[in-house]
């Protein structure tokens, strides 16, 4: 049953939920190493790191072996999309239960 195995998952990772609401609370959020470090259950580790300096602020490669960390810096940047200021905004959908209209361009 569906329900079972949630439950089961759950409550067998209850200190990792609760370690990670506390730290959602505490930092507002949690971003790339510092996310890879909660799921792996690494979060001391981390703070460590994070303390002597070691994490990067633009997306550190925290916790990934030598071979990941060489992948990672070598992948192609994604090229910047231009920004289109002249176009048309997008029609919005028609609301069907009646009531007041948003205003054109809404």
């Amino acid at each position: 049953d569906a329900h079972d195995t949630a439950y089961r998952i759950l409550t067998e990772n209850r200190e990792q939920l609760e370690l990670m609401a506390s730290v959602l609370l505490e930092r507002e959020t949690v971003e790339g190493p510092a996310v890879e470090a909660l799921l792996n259950n690494r979060w001391e580790e981390y703070l460590e790191a994070e303390a002597a300096g070691e994490v990067r602020q633009n997306g550190d490669l925290f916790g990934f072996d030598e071979g990941e960390q060489a992948e990672q810096e070598a992948a192609p940047a994604l090229p910047e999309q231009p920004e289109h200021h002249d176009e048309a905004p997008a029609p919005q959908p028609q609301r069907r239960h009646g009531g007041p209209q948003p205003p054109e361009g809404y």
